[in-house]
């Protein structure tokens, strides 16, 4: 059977070096609000940066109940990272806190939308070394704007907890084998997954043309029966 979708993953060799707690290229540069903002990424929100200060939105419910939460974030997100290693990856594995912020190069981003347009957000951030100096690079973060509902609950093996909100309803926990509904027209290049939100998946036609393109420090793993 032709794969279909990759899990999308870093390729650590360039850390080879290095002990293994230090597989990151860099970390973000923290400030008020950040664990909000990192909610928002992790729901694929709507994220909207104005001015001096802006503010991520995102709708929650509870009990029933919509509300709005916001988030204060700066003008630009600004990274601290190793130059050299930074220079060798077009998909940095950043700090263990931001993990839901999938940032990249702006070339492998154009790679990913040459294949098909997708739901998304590009969000500049700076980046700079450890003495505080600007690192010139076109690092951004591409924040999707959806959550796919592509899981097959009936092929799918996973773990059904009760929900914290509303404990009379069942919702997804841990999966042990996750198995996808191709949708009409075929996977979107890059995607999340309902239940499943911190991973990332492309489709075996980004894959191809990410590899085609030379984008660097990254892993595919296959997830296709």
């Amino acid at each position: 059977m032709t794969d279909k979708f990759y899990e999308l993953g870093h390729d650590f060799d360039r850390f080879e070096d290095y002990p293994e707690e230090l597989y990151e290229d860099g970390y973000l540069e923290k400030f008020e609000g950040y664990a909000d903002l990192d909610s928002a990424f992790f729901d694929c929100a709507q994220i909207s940066i104005q001015g001096e200060m802006g503010i991520a939105q995102r709708e929650i419910t509870e009990g029933g109940v919509w509300s709005v939460l916001t988030a204060q974030v700066p003008e630009k997100i600004t990274f601290v990272a190793e130059p050299e290693l930074l220079s060798k990856t077009d998909f940095p594995h950043m700090e263990y806190d931001v993990r839901s912020w999938p940032i990249m190069s702006g070339r492998m981003v154009e790679i990913l939308l040459s294949v098909r347009d997708f739901p998304h957000q590009i969000i500049p951030i700076s980046v700079i070394d450890f003495m505080g100096d600007p690192i010139e690079c076109d690092y951004v973060i591409l924040h999707l704007g959806q959550l796919s509902d592509l899981m097959d609950m009936e092929e799918s093996i996973y773990v059904k907890d009760q929900s914290i909100i509303d404990p009379s309803q069942t919702i997804i926990g841990s999966i042990k084998k996750l198995r996808l509904k191709e949708p009409e027209g075929g996977f979107p290049p890059i995607f999340r997954v309902k239940w499943d939100e911190v991973l990332l998946y492309v489709s075996s036609e980004a894959k191809d043309a990410l590899e085609a393109a030379g984008i660097k420090g990254l892993s595919f793993s296959r997830v296709w029966p």
